[in-house]
């Protein structure tokens, strides 16, 4: 299990060791997970996030320990209620749902959890908690396109839960990095350690991207 917990006195982070789980890439997350961990972006996230909102993500958290995770979800869906970018309240309600077996419900909040810190998309690769509701093992491709209908980017899963990220705008797709994904009720979860620089066109010319960066993404497409 793997749950992070904050509190109002100054900070503190609760971290359970990572046990086994599912993903075939495991080994190589957790090692990410090593060098680019949470802990230090802790006090800089927590200035943007309402004290009665950490409050709350607390009693939900102990609320989880003694596994009463109908009444966790209660205060979790309270912490987001008073503050929608409490990322920690939304990853951990997404993890009480999916003790509870509801994929549907996992997925919806494990995307409100990812759209706010990329860290998340990293963990529900890996978090035992979701191993019940977390699946791999398909072959699947997709682009991304420009405004004018052309597929600029491509994504290729594997069905060993990687994917590969191509640069497709010169017309024949470069692989800029790969990444993992896994699947949550019909939602398509990315993350990508490293993805090499590449440039968009923007409205005074092109966009260049960093030389290399972490990413986490959610497309908005069905695999259901």
């Amino acid at each position: 299990m793997n749950k992070y917990l904050f509190f109002i006195l100054f900070w503190f982070l609760a971290i359970l060791p990572l046990s086994a789980n599912k993903h075939p890439k495991a080994a190589e997350i957790r090692s990410y997970a090593d060098d680019n961990p949470i802990e230090p972006r802790i006090p800089e996230i927590m200035i943007y996030i309402s004290l009665k909102s950490e409050e709350l993500n607390a009693e939900g958290y102990d609320l989880y320990l003694k596994k009463r995770y109908r009444e966790a979800i209660s205060r979790l869906d309270e912490a987001v209620r008073y503050d929608e970018d409490n990322s920690f309240a939304w990853y951990n309600m997404a993890c009480c749902y999916a003790l509870l077996g509801d994929d549907r419900k996992t997925a919806l909040n494990l995307k409100e959890a990812v759209r706010r810190d990329w860290f998340w998309g990293l963990m529900l690769m890996v978090d035992p908690d979701l191993d019940g509701v977390r699946r791999f093992g398909i072959r699947y491709q997709y682009a991304e396109y420009d405004p004018w209908g052309e597929p600029v980017f491509i994504h290729d899963l594997k069905d060993k839960g990687t994917v590969d990220f191509m640069d497709n705008q010169a017309g024949s797709p470069r692989k800029l990095g790969t990444g993992y994904y896994c699947i949550v009720y019909s939602d398509l979860f990315e993350f990508f350690p490293y993805i090499d620089s590449y440039a968009v066109e923007g409205p005074n010319g092109p966009i260049h991207t960093p030389e290399s960066w972490h990413q986490s993404r959610v497309p908005d497409i069905s695999l259901k």
